[in-house]
């Protein structure tokens, strides 16, 4: 016998085979791909509606640990309150003893957080907490002029939305809602 005999015959795919396989393939991605993307949209609403309650609950807690009004607000630039009421844009927690619209300095700022404007979310508030949601000493929410203040922040993107309601004690809460906003 030859030494060619011996040798085990190399196998592989044909061309149908591989054609076969590479449609399988495209076929597959095609139809996840977008199914992924609606995934991450959603896991991007959640995300950033946990974070808006997170960031109510750190103001409201701080305001009672120092028994002194804390103040959460829309926020641009990570420095200043924002008067456009997109929170998308980011937010500011800040000490405010004197009940003031801006935070007094750079010390009083708590926590922040830069948003995407163009990451394909809008959070807004209702009137009572279209700027910004104070809160006093005992943990309840209150307007600069004294009076409760109860409201609704909704977080929207394309196909769902999430609102987060704040109660006349101050506890927000979470609750599944449609888009677009309401006037």
């Amino acid at each position: 016998m030859t030494p060619t005999a011996y040798r085990p015959r190399t196998r592989g795919l044909t061309l149908i085979e591989l054609l076969v396989a590479l449609l399988v393939f495209v076929l597959l991605v095609t139809v996840g791909i977008p199914s992924f993307a609606q995934l991450v949209d959603r896991f991007r609403l959640i995300a950033t509606t946990n974070e808006l309650v997170t960031a109510l609950h750190h103001a409201r807690s701080e305001a009672v640990r120092t028994a002194a009004p804390v103040t959460l607000c829309a926020s641009a630039n990570g420095v200043h309150c924002s008067d456009d009421a997109r929170w998308e844009s980011g937010w500011l927690v800040f000490h405010n003893p004197g009940l003031a619209t801006q935070p007094a300095s750079a010390n009083d700022i708590l926590r922040r957080r830069q948003g995407n404007p163009d990451g394909g979310l809008e959070i807004r508030g209702n009137l009572p907490v279209r700027h910004r949601v104070t809160y006093g000493a005992l943990g309840a929410t209150r307007r600069l002029s004294g009076a409760l203040q109860m409201g609704t922040l909704k977080v929207c993107n394309e196909a769902a939305g999430r609102a987060v309601v704040i109660n006349r004690a101050g506890r927000p809460r979470v609750a599944h809602q449609g888009c677009p906003f309401d006037p």
